[in-house]
């Protein structure tokens, strides 16, 4: 038997067992005793949260223009971000307009807002606008005007990455071909360097193109541009500054100037803000296992290669870190996901995303930043294919076509972690106020090295008074036993305060954060072992809404008018968990959903006021009146409200409601999706071939198997996903002898958006797949190893279906009047 699991390295159990099972019984009896008893006996983990934070610096960023029309503000301190002078944690999100059909612009970003994203951002690829020099394109999925336009439209703020460097995994990193000629370069064979005056000359070009784009849509001017991006990971500081200067030159005046702050580049006085980020994990890298820093919490922000490869918890630059102080913790590149290269297959899972962004939360992270949130495809080059490869010069081959991964696919469909992260940042929406000025405290015993799987992780943000708790049980690539036993001290500046009351088991993949000496409407809340989501008033009484974590009974300690209670066990579920009277003497609710039904709680304005959604669907905010729910489910699309509304109607239809709990649920009948197969005909067989086959070289293409795919000429199939799943190397749709989409083997379905092919090609609408090699690829997910059974030369389709697109749109009258 497998012994305990110590929270903090202090206590291990060891028991030799017998064979004879009833002693096997009797033993592990035994053992669960013991280990109950010694986990009251150890001490409970300690933070001290009195400390004063650091020095409050206000007016050395060098930012531009704050102000708006209206009177609305936005502006930076050392600390965090301020709009119309209150702080805030705005979610940002990465989306590239050019990567993304403009027909389906608007969808995609109405998925995002209801994600809980508040500002995109997005690359301006260089080679995707001027790939022939002289010759620009703006024009459609090209047109960063029309992109900001809509982004202002549904009321999405915006930040643009300018360049001319953008790496992105674009072609010469974004750097069109003609840009190569040695001409351009600096001494020293660089570009991205000061002072290099002609290739300067061509930047300020581009700038002044980029300016046009956004001519009337900056902050200033009442658009939704909010800041700008200056190249990307450079080393230069005097390059960036130049920079910086082109665009005010060019008139792009803006709130935010930044940097990316990673891979120990120089950090500035003043005048840029650094920004960070961290990943799970990386196609470039053959041993990921360094990035196991990511689950860690430090006050590191920059901790070498965004995953501490040399396997340390320390930096070796500890000045830069002091440097770093002077600047608000900031991210634009947290991890949403994670494509695969040609020799690295990486499958991210949605816990490795979700935990890795509750980490740098509990870090003192102020702005969640995801690269990508919405992935996409390349668009068709004239003269080259606009991907990264190695033949390029670049360190990795990525597919010509994909450019997929972040909560939103490619094909719009939403992931898991879109749920799990919209938790997070429903919990930003209502206490991100609070939290913004809530410096970072970590616990008296850390994780002594990356290695250290037995100490709890866990961090506390606070003003010394009240805060949250983060903590996290999860790695990628390493189960982390269960921590039993566990009980955390805080040193308040109100005293200490112990939570919970009696220790508990923290489960192995568990994360999440608990709130404490929160002031609920003039209710004391001493503690909660689950995690804040929102508030809501409504009718004259205030309503807080919690989500269960996993494994872990929720309990509440309360100190109200009736004097302080301890809530044990709280059975999480729709209806209200509990009541408890203010100071004032009103009525104060709580609402407890279990884990499941927290991922999908979303908040928004709805007929007439501010209200709480339950769905598992793509929520499209229309109008103030107007939800669209857009599935690619089997069940029909679902939806439940609270307050609850007079009437909902589809198609001028009323639909029928019922209650659900404290929630109003709607029965939306006949609106079922159904798969349907696909017959995927063998073409032509894979060619037998004594060499190696290469995806990456053109010519091994000749020697892939190819199958026809009878697509039903329907409009529900051309609004379909058709859905792949195949074993192999590399696999490509092709539409009439055009490739349209690729897709390197990692264990997962492949998707192809039929609604974006003409009739034609779907008539004419192969997959080509060459043979998988264990040759070409250094790392592969379990799940597709499992597939492969120990095979090479394996070119196969398991499984060929359309996954129906359903969108339902939901009008809302008046409230409901009691």
């Amino acid at each position: 038997m497998r012994s305990g699991s110590p929270r903090n390295g202090r206590f291990v159990i060891s028991l030799k067992l017998a064979r004879p099972l009833r002693l096997r019984a009797a033993a592990a009896c035994l053992w669960l005793l013991l280990a109950e008893l010694a986990a009251f006996a150890l001490e409970p983990l300690r933070v001290d949260v009195t400390s004063p934070p650091p020095p409050l610096l206000a007016g050395h960023l060098g930012l531009g223009s704050t102000n708006a029309p209206g009177g609305r503000t936005l502006w930076a301190d050392s600390r965090c971000l301020y709009r119309d002078g209150k702080p805030f944690i705005p979610v940002m999100g990465e989306f590239h307009f050019t990567r993304y059909p403009a027909s389906e612009w608007r969808e995609a970003l109405l998925k995002m807002k209801s994600g809980g994203v508040d500002i995109v951002a997005t690359y301006v690829f260089w080679i995707h606008h001027e790939e022939e020099q002289g010759h620009w394109d703006w024009s459609g999925q090209r047109s960063l005007r029309d992109f900001l336009r809509l982004c202002k439209e549904v009321d999405l703020l915006t930040t643009v990455r300018l360049g001319p460097w953008g790496h992105g995994e674009v072609r010469n990193g974004g750097f069109p071909d003609w840009l190569q000629h040695a001409a351009f370069w600096g001494k020293d064979g660089c570009k991205r360097c000061h002072p290099n005056p002609e290739f300067m000359k061509l930047a300020a070009v581009l700038y002044q193109q980029i300016a046009a784009q956004t001519q009337g849509l900056l902050w200033k001017h009442g658009g939704p541009v909010i800041g700008v991006q200056l190249d990307n990971e450079c080393w230069d500081l005097g390059y960036l500054f130049a920079l910086k200067k082109l665009a005010r030159d060019c008139g792009l005046d803006v709130p935010f100037y930044t940097m990316t702050g990673w891979n120990a580049v120089p950090i500035p006085d003043e005048g840029l803000l650094p920004l960070f980020g961290g990943y799970a994990d990386g196609f470039w890298m053959d041993d990921p296992t360094g990035m196991r820093k990511a689950f860690h919490f430090t006050p590191i922000r920059d901790d070498g290669d965004m995953g501490a490869v040399n396997g340390r918890l320390i930096n070796a630059r500890p000045e830069r870190n002091t440097k770093i102080q002077r600047f608000p913790y900031l991210c634009c590149e947290i991890g949403g996901g994670m494509p695969s290269s040609y020799r690295n297959r990486i499958h991210v899972t949605p816990a490795d995303v979700a935990a890795l962004a509750l980490v740098k939360l509990g870090e003192g992270n102020n702005l969640p930043g995801y690269y990508m949130f919405h992935g996409g495809v390349n668009p068709d080059g004239r003269l080259t294919t606009l991907n990264e490869t190695k033949a390029t010069g670049y360190p990795n081959d990525l597919p010509v076509k994909d450019y997929d991964f972040g909560p939103v696919s490619s094909c719009g469909r939403l992931r898991e972690q879109y749920f799990l992260l919209r938790q997070q940042h429903l919990f930003l929406r209502s206490c991100g106020e609070r939290l913004a000025l809530m410096p970072a405290f970590f616990p008296e015993v850390q994780p002594t090295s990356l290695d250290d799987t037995n100490t709890v992780r866990w961090s506390v943000r606070s003003d010394g008074e009240s805060g949250f708790l983060f903590l996290n049980n999860h790695q990628r690539y390493q189960q982390l036993p269960a921590k039993v036993g566990v009980q955390f001290s805080l040193n308040t500046t109100k005293g200490a305060l112990l939570i919970p009351q009696q220790p508990v088991t923290l489960p192995s993949g568990s994360y999440g954060l608990w709130p404490f000496n929160l002031d609920c409407a003039g209710v004391r809340l001493s503690y909660a072992t689950a995690q804040p989501l929102c508030t809501l008033a409504a009718d004259g009484e205030e309503w807080f809404f919690f989500a269960a974590l996993k494994g872990i009974a929720p309990e509440f300690g309360i100190t109200s008018a009736k004097g302080r209670t301890v809530l044990h066990s709280v059975q999480p579920g729709t209806g209200v968990a509990f009541r408890e009277k203010s100071v004032s003497g009103g009525r104060v609710n709580f609402v407890v959903l279990s884990a499941e039904l927290g991922r999908l709680l979303w908040k928004l304005n709805l007929a007439g006021r501010e209200r709480v959604v339950l769905s598992s669907n793509a929520l499209l905010p229309e109008t103030a009146d107007q939800i669209g729910l857009a599935s690619l489910h089997p069940e029909p699309p679902n939806l439940a409200l609270f307050p609850p509304v007079k009437e909902a109607h589809r198609s001028g239809q009323a639909v029928k409601s019922k209650r659900d709990g404290v929630f109003q649920r709607f029965s939306i009948e006949g609106a079922a999706t159904t798969a349907m197969p696909v017959e995927a005909r063998l073409v032509k067989a894979a060619t037998p071939t004594a060499t190696a086959l290469n995806a990456m070289e053109e010519s091994s293409w000749k020697s892939a198997a190819v199958w026809r795919l009878l697509v039903p000429q329907s409009i529900a199939a051309r609004n379909g996903l058709l859905r792949v799943q195949y074993v192999g190397d590399v696999a490509r749709f092709y539409a009439g002898g055009r490739l349209i989409l690729d897709n390197f083997y990692n264990g997962q379905p492949f998707d192809l958006a039929l609604g974006r092919l003409s009739p034609a090609e779907l008539a004419n609408l192969e997959i080509h797949i060459l043979p998988f090699r264990a040759g070409n690829v250094t790392r592969l997910p379990d799940e597709a190893k499992a597939a492969l059974k120990g095979r090479s030369d394996v070119a196969e389709i398991k499984d060929a279906e359309i996954l129906e697109r359903r969108r339902v749109d939901l009008v809302f009258s008046e409230e409901a009047r009691k």
